[in-house]
């Protein structure tokens, strides 16, 4: 009984987190004027010309 309502529990925090993010992701491609997805290209070109 516990044991499947932490694994819930577990299972709304992740959701929740994941949430928080796209709403932050939201904000600061906004403040920068670009979309998500756009955002989240230059990220991903960032980190390949890093690495």
């Amino acid at each position: 009984m516990w044991n499947a309502f932490f694994e819930l529990l577990g299972i709304i925090t992740f959701a929740g987190w994941a949430v928080i993010g796209w709403v932050l992701w939201g904000r600061a491609a906004r403040s920068l004027g670009v979309s998500r997805m756009a955002l989240l290209g230059a990220v991903a070109l960032f980190g390949w010309l890093l690495g």
